[in-house]
């Protein structure tokens, strides 16, 4: 599998350029949405509506409903005009990209892809697999500002039981952007209750300094970071608890977080959106129903969905160590299948899948303009699966 630092490169060179197809990539990762990779292609576009594909790559973060419609047009007021011409390439499944997207799009798992190549180095470790964790559960939190607040009552909830002596907690009381824990709770706007916040702020007015694990300031990348410390780290917990990157949207929208516990042998109970848990076994991975209640992930109340996620680690707190020794060892098999399939069948689904939507995308345009204007014939999609779908 190709690195993800020339993820765009290769998608290029194999399946744009053959096809004479241009492609742009934006990122959200900066907080800012003017993190234009090629900002001169306003200018260079000299085509009809509908006469050529220009494909838009919003893949890295969730898809944002107000800053594809309106952030680039305040920017570039021709963008309108390309709004008729794009086609966009994009890692949710939501009903915002439904409704506004334009016809040609391209779905495809990007996380999935990247953590096939940031968590490569676990596929040969050999002695992942034991029980020698001191810690009930681990859960990591860098940003909690905005959409990612919820995170902020997870952590004061935890707190609050005491149950911070039975895990490994990480959470910033200033996030990378410069927001702060006292700035959500006066927020106007913020997604969280009053009585949530009530909680915060009883909890992390007793903190002095930020919760770290293993950096005194998180880097942005943290959670594509796999070094040998940080892997003796993961592994002293029993129990992930994933925070995702989305919570409170209708969104299937899942990142890399969600895979390191599966590259570790460990079991996750997954804080996300509503039905991300059943998304995640559409990928084919298993989960863990036969030792919690996992229907929190019906619950579309997002109060009600994070209280029984905190409810199961509280759970799995009341345990003793050997009663979770005993259920880690039942739990063998779904963890031994889980790490296997993610370095094997996992990346043979998600590379099909990218290849076959491309495929997709390039006929329905072809059918709608009566002709071919792209032919396919020009990539062998056969063995781009092959050589993509191969561990290296």
């Amino acid at each position: 599998m190709f690195s993800v630092d020339n993820f765009y490169d290769v998608l290029h060179q194999n399946l744009l350029l053959p096809l004479d197809i241009d492609g742009y990539t934006i990122t959200e990762t900066t907080g800012a949405f003017d993190s234009i990779f090629y900002k001169n292609f306003i200018k260079n576009m000299n085509v009809e509506p509908y006469d050529k594909l220009h494909l838009l790559f919003w893949d890295q973060e969730p898809f944002n409903h107000d800053l594809y419609r309106t952030g680039l047009v305040k920017q570039h007021k021709a963008y309108l005009r390309y709004l008729k011409t794009n086609a966009l390439a994009y890692s949710d499944i939501c009903t915002e990209v439904f409704d506004i997207a334009p016809r040609y799009n391209w779905y495809y798992f990007f996380h999935g892809l990247a953590a096939l190549d940031w968590f490569r180095i676990n596929f040969y470790h050999v002695n992942l697999k034991h029980t020698k964790f001191d810690k009930v559960f681990i859960t990591l939190n860098r940003l909690v500002t905005q959409d990612r607040s919820y995170r902020l009552w997870l952590v004061a909830d935890l707190l609050h039981h005491g149950l911070d002596k039975q895990g490994l907690i990480s959470c910033a009381l200033q996030d990378n952007y410069g927001g702060t824990w006292k700035d959500e709770l006066f927020n106007s706007k913020s997604y969280l209750s009053v009585d949530q916040r009530k909680l915060v702020y009883q909890e992390f007015s007793k903190l002095d300094s930020s919760l770290n694990l293993d950096y005194t300031n998180t880097p942005g990348m943290a959670s594509a970071k796999m070094s040998a410390t940080q892997t003796d780290l993961f592994q002293r917990a029993f129990v992930h608890v994933v925070t995702e990157t989305v919570y409170y949207h209708d969104k299937l929208h899942l990142t890399e977080k969600i895979f390191r516990p599966i590259t570790l042998f460990r079991p996750f109970i997954l804080a996300g959106c509503a039905g991300n848990l059943a998304y995640l076994k559409r990928y084919g991975f298993q989960t863990f129903d036969r030792w919690w209640d996992e229907s929190y992930d019906t619950e579309t109340d997002n109060e009600r969905r994070l209280a029984m996620v905190t409810g199961i680690v509280k759970h799995l707190c009341s345990l003793s160590m050997p009663e979770l020794n005993a259920m880690y060892e039942e739990m063998m098999l779904v963890l031994e299948y889980n790490q296997q399939h993610f370095y094997g069948e996992f990346r043979k689904i998600v590379v099909n899948e990218m290849l076959d939507n491309f495929v997709g995308m390039i006929s329905l345009f072809n059918q709608d303009q009566g002709k071919t204007v792209y032919d396919l014939n020009k990539i062998d999609v056969n063995l781009l699966k092959l050589t993509w779908g191969r561990h290296t």
